[in-house]
This record gives structure tokens, C-alpha cells and sequence, in this order.
């Protein structure tokens, strides 16, 4: 913004010395106000402040809560992992299909990234509604409104590890009779593995968003 540009211009230009005449120095009414000092000592000040606001809420906090908080804390850590895992089974296969097909992997990979960028909460009330009607519970149903949030990416990564595998590899898989098993670990397991790293990463991310509506949704 204007203000943030003006803002990071004051503060990190260096000075320019620009010499000035004898009549310039001697018609100076008053010296300029200091404001890159001043500027900096507020923002000095207002983190001092935030800081010690954040110590006194969290000095309020008792030693049965703090275990209550990383109790809580690893259960939501087990259902990311459990959302990815299940994720992971899911969108590895059908990344491996659809990029090992060019005329499939033009046509659903924009869909495959178009529903990544969706914000998954918005369709958790649907879900929450079919999972009320098998009388489900969010202690594993919440896993499924996590997979929303990361499914999407391992997938359209996987179609991108998928899709850079060279032809010549692909023909010596084919010339070599290799069987299916031998396929996946030979050449699309070890091709894909880098991108399935990217996915995971940023599925990781989607997946600890969702959770904080996953688990608080009724």
C-alpha cells in the first residue's frame, strides 16, 4: 500500500548527503524532525507492549489447562497425520492413472487445481449433514472433512511427478515385461516421490486449517 511504501522507504533508504551552501544552513529556522528514530522506537515500543500482554494471558494459564491444551493438541496432530495418510492411499493411484495419461492430464489437471483452490469449509455442512445420518461421530469423522482440505494437493502433484516421467523410461518398463507391483516400485513410486514430498507438504498445511473447523463444527 501507499503508506507501507512510504513507510519502508523511510526507514531502510539509506541517507543521501546532499552538501549544502553556507545561506541554506545559515536560513534553517529549526533542524528537521528526527523520523526514522521516532518511527523506530514506536515499533520498539508497541512490541515491548504486545509481548508482554501475550506473557500475561499465557501466565494465566494453569498447569491442568496447558496439559489439556497439548492433550487436545496430539489428538488433532493424529487425525492430520490419519488425513493424509488416507489421502495419500487415495490420490497417489489415481495421480499415477491420470499422469501417465497426456489426454487425461490435460483435461483434469486445471479441475484438480480449481479444486484445490475451493475453500473445503464451505461444503463441510453437507458432509456433516451425511455423517449425522449414518449417526457417525466426529472423533473420526473429522478426518473426512480434513481430507477436503489435502487430498487436492497430493493429487495435483501427483499428476505432476506423473506427467514429467520421460517416454524412453516409460518404453523400458514396457520392453522389459515388467508386472504391475514391479512397475510401481521400479519407476512410478520413485518418480513421483518428490512431487508426493510437495504434496505432502502443502497438504500438511490444508489439512491443520481444516482442523480448526473440522474439529469445532456441531
Amino acid at each position: 500500500t501507499w503508506l507501507q511504501g512510504h513507510f519502508a522507504r523511510l526507514i531502510f533508504r539509506p541517507t543521501m548527503f546532499r552538501p549544502r551552501s553556507h545561506a541554506t544552513a545559515t536560513h534553517a529556522s529549526r533542524p528537521a524532525i528526527p523520523w526514522r528514530p521516532v518511527l523506530l522506537l514506536g515499533a520498539l515500543a508497541l512490541t515491548v507492549w504486545g509481548a508482554s500482554a501475550i506473557v500475561r494471558l499465557l501466565w494465566q494459564v494453569t498447569l491442568s489447562e496447558w496439559l489439556t491444551i497439548f492433550g487436545c493438541l496430539l489428538l488433532t496432530f493424529l487425525r492430520v497425520l490419519a488425513a493424509l495418510a488416507l489421502s495419500t492411499l487415495i490420490a497417489t493411484p489415481a495421480g499415477i492413472w491420470i499422469g501417465s495419461n497426456p489426454r487425461l492430464a490435460r483435461y483434469l489437471m486445471p479441475i484438480t487445481q480449481v479444486a484445490a483452490s475451493f475453500p473445503s469449509p464451505m461444503i463441510f455442512a453437507t458432509l456433516l449433514g451425511l455423517i449425522y445420518a449414518i449417526h457417525g461421530s466426529l472423533e473420526w469423522g473429522s478426518i473426512l472433512l480434513m481430507m477436503l482440505g489435502t487430498v487436492w494437493y497430493i493429487l495435483f502433484n501427483v499428476i505432476a511427478g506423473a506427467s514429467a516421467v520421460p517416454q524412453d523410461l516409460r518404453a523400458c518398463a514396457a520392453l522389459t515385461h515388467l508386472s504391475t507391483w514391479q512397475k510401481w516400485k521400479v519407476l512410478w513410486l520413485p518418480a513421483v516421490f518428490p512431487a508426493l514430498t510437495t504434496g505432502w507438504i502443502t497438504a500438511a498445511g490444508g489439512a491443520w486449517n481444516a482442523s480448526i473447523v473440522s474439529e469445532y463444527v456441531r
